[in-house]
């Protein structure tokens, strides 16, 4: 009787929420909709005319694998024997009831262009969005405690800032070489191998960083940068992983050098003054004819604390560079940088 019970209302409330999805999404004659339960006290609905996949509902949605795939994966592609339109999904919406997990390979490999994420979500599952290369992702919900293996894998994300309540990153969470810098707050206590500032090159159709690959297709993102806390720096998951991987890693709201002067002088070169930093074990100086450091930056590394001035090497005449300066310092032997100082702009008039 009681399983009679359970059946009848979640047939009720899928009814229920396949009508109000009509009013509030309405739908041409030759649009289709197919809906069914992800989890315990979840449904789903896809809606052809939209390219739009709405989960609604509390608690948990069920977790899948690469042999038991989600009931809209077929959606996605002709191999399979559905006779559902095989319309691609482009995009995720959540609805704001109370979801807490996304299920493992819940996602993977979709077409996505957007996904809406509940505020109430606190992990998301290993695969859950990998290899959804057209999706781009900038934040996650603040609740967000869980990141699971490969969960962003292939997907691009420029920069990332995880959330407060971040404890959790699993491996290859966020493998892949578009990703260009991730702040890691002090909460977060475990990070997996690779999860970030890594990515595969020449292995299989996918470039998918996983188990498998070996050391010779496993590329570092050279321009990848690890922001972390700036006190108790040694025993935070950041610094502990920027040092074991050997990525850069900064220090998250400290300051940068203030230059004094920037100025030109003969034979086309810029003279740089800066500030002298206590705190210093030494400096260094980026310098660039993009404004907002984007391409074609130029280094120079001062390992001496108690040097002030540099000059650069030879410029372009008439052309107009940006410098700017930050300071590090030796951390258990590891360089850790304070954030870049404000940019100082000089034309190159001889």
């Amino acid at each position: 009787m009681r399983e009679n019970l359970t059946t009848y209302i979640r047939r009720s409330a899928l009814i229920a929420f396949v009508l109000i999805a009509i009013l509030f999404f309405p739908v041409t004659a030759h649009a289709k909709l197919k809906a069914g339960a992800c989890g315990k006290a979840i449904l789903w609905l896809y809606n052809t005319d939209t390219k739009t996949l709405t989960i609604a509902g509390t608690g948990e949605m069920y977790d899948y694998s690469l042999t038991s795939r989600p009931p809209w994966y077929y959606m996605n592609t002709d191999n399979s024997d559905d006779d559902f339109d095989y319309t691609r999904i482009e995009n995720v919406v959540f609805g704001s009831t109370g979801i807490t997990h996304i299920g493992d390979y819940a996602f993977h490999g979709l077409y996505l262009s957007k996904v809406t994420f509940p505020n109430t979500l606190e992990s998301i599952g290993k695969g859950a969005f990998e290899e959804c290369e057209s999706l781009t992702v900038t934040t996650l919900p603040s609740k967000v405690k869980t990141i699971g293996e490969s969960a962003f894998s292939s997907v691009y994300i420029p920069h990332m800032t995880l959330p407060a309540a971040c404890t959790t990153i699993g491996k290859y969470a966020f493998s892949g070489h578009t990703l260009n810098s991730i702040y890691i707050p002090s909460t977060v206590k475990s990070v997996g191998k690779y999860a970030f500032g890594y990515y595969a090159y020449g292995w299989d159709d996918f470039y998918v960083l996983d188990d498998f690959a070996t050391k010779k297709h496993i590329r570092k993102n050279k321009s990848f940068i690890v922001y972390g806390p700036a006190t108790a720096v040694s025993s935070s998951a950041a610094f502990k992983y920027a040092k074991a991987w050997d990525l850069p890693y900064c220090m998250k709201g400290v300051k940068g050098t203030e230059i004094k002067r920037a100025k030109n002088v003969k034979t086309r070169r810029i003279q740089i003054k800066w500030k002298k930093n206590k705190k210093a074990s030494g400096y260094q100086i980026r310098y660039s004819r993009s404004a907002k450091f984007l391409s074609g930056n130029k280094y120079i590394t001062i390992n001496n604390k108690k040097t002030t001035q540099k000059k650069t090497a030879k410029l372009k005449k008439k052309k107009t560079y940006y410098i700017s300066i930050r300071y590090f310092k030796k951390i258990n032997g590891k360089k850790c940088y304070s954030e870049w100082g404000k940019t100082r702009m000089v034309k190159i008039k001889k």
